[in-house]
């Protein structure tokens, strides 16, 4: 765990830094994939063949997850099965427990509620279904409410702490950041650049809160997530 300090240095390491070049060659290279197998599976459909078009989906999966993360097939559909699109670690799990009652928005699939749920903590999970992984799609969520944003304006969840993993590119998270109104927040998630949020979003976590530590995590490979343990600060920072 690392000690408190200013965000403008954690949310721009070298390590992320370094695979963003990766990462958009990875990209191209799948988009190329893609272009080249579309003809065969258009074909495949204007014919009604069933079998053949599930086939190529098969195959099509497969070559994402090598092509994106060196991965064998169902490798990475068996860590976001298990885990959502972030792995906790103990340590993790307990940092965040120890923030309970919890209201966590973009819950997915309900993985690390329950997770946390089980170590004890008290959760409201919620998603509005909008960005759940298509490989997890399919389980049971029993831990997780329909809902948004919305959610963190109510009565029910006024006393309880934020946590959002993993959010999805784009404006979930500042919203979120926006209606919330408690003192701790806790973030899981890469920096600026990464796969989460938006630059208003990291805006707003420099303006508004201070860091009170960082907790490693168990990413996927060529993942930089980690838990960001944050405190509102009391004059917003200029």
């Amino acid at each position: 765990r690392s000690p408190s300090r200013g965000l403008g240095d954690v949310y721009k390491r070298q390590e992320l830094h370094h695979a963003l070049g990766e990462r958009a060659m990875r990209q191209k290279l799948l988009l190329e994939y893609l272009e080249e197998v579309r003809p065969r599976v258009l074909q495949a459909m204007s014919k009604g063949d069933h079998a053949s078009v599930q086939s190529m989906q098969e195959e099509i999966a497969a070559k994402q997850e090598a092509i994106l993360f060196d991965a064998l097939p169902g490798e990475r559909r068996r860590y976001l099965l298990q885990h959502g699109c972030a792995a906790w670690t103990e340590e993790a799990l307990h940092s965040c427990a120890s923030f309970s009652p919890l209201v966590e928005l973009g819950a997915g699939a309900g993985q690390w509620a329950r997770a946390l749920t089980a170590l004890g903590a008290d959760v409201a999970a919620y998603d509005d279904g909008s960005e759940i992984p298509q490989a997890v799609r399919g389980l049971r969520c029993e831990h997780v409410q329909h809902g948004g944003v919305e959610v963190l304006r109510s009565d029910a969840n006024k006393d309880r702490t934020l946590l959002l993993v993993y959010p999805p590119p784009g404006p979930m998270a500042a919203a979120a950041l926006k209606a919330y109104g408690g003192r701790f927040m806790l973030y899981v998630g890469e920096g600026r650049g990464g796969y989460n949020a938006d630059r208003s979003f990291f805006d707003a976590l420099e303006a508004n809160w201070r860091l009170k530590s960082v907790v490693r995590l168990a990413p996927f490979r060529g993942g930089f997530e980690k838990l960001y343990v944050l405190k509102r600060r009391s004059h917003p920072f200029k």
